[in-house]
């Protein structure tokens, strides 16, 4: 990890490699600027666990951008760490340590944008009568009388 927060990933590979070797030129995969959901694991190759602490970070270039595709074909990738959340240790990862990288555009991307979104509101109040209206906390019924008068012709 450098002082601006990117993080450095070298001797990547994916855990499910597809039938067909990637063709990073074109492909969406690991480019820039996917959001990424980064995990430290006790082992190369070990499994997730619902308890694993989540960094989320956006991919980045190396240096220049068109030559990105020979970075992921070496299995080299670069995340900035800093750009999602703006408080990233750099500490948190050392060199030699394990992680798992989800790419946001290719992993369920219908699920981790809604899983974040969820996780700053927490931060912050709610809008819409405390999430209420937006059928986002089950223990809080909406009282509708409020949303249209009575007397509106």
């Amino acid at each position: 990890v450098d002082a601006d927060g990117r993080l450095y990933i070298h001797r990547f590979e994916s855990r499910a490699p597809p039938l067909h070797q990637i063709h990073w030129r074109s492909t969406k995969r690991l480019s820039s600027p996917n959001l990424v959901a980064v995990v430290l694991l006790s082992g190369r190759g070990t499994s997730l666990r619902r308890e694993d602490k989540i960094w989320w970070g956006e991919v980045t270039s190396h240096g220049k951008p068109q030559d990105e595709h020979l970075q992921r074909t070496r299995g080299q990738l670069a995340i900035n760490m800093s750009s999602i959340t703006g408080d990233f240790d750099p500490d948190t990862f050392g060199e030699g340590d394990s992680i798992a990288v989800l790419d946001c555009m290719t992993f369920v991307p219908e699920y981790i944008p809604v899983l974040r979104a969820l996780e700053q509101q927490k931060l912050h109040t709610l809008p819409f009568d405390e999430g209420a209206l937006l059928n986002l906390c089950a223990d809080i019924s909406a009282g509708m009388s409020n949303t249209v008068q009575e007397d509106a012709n």
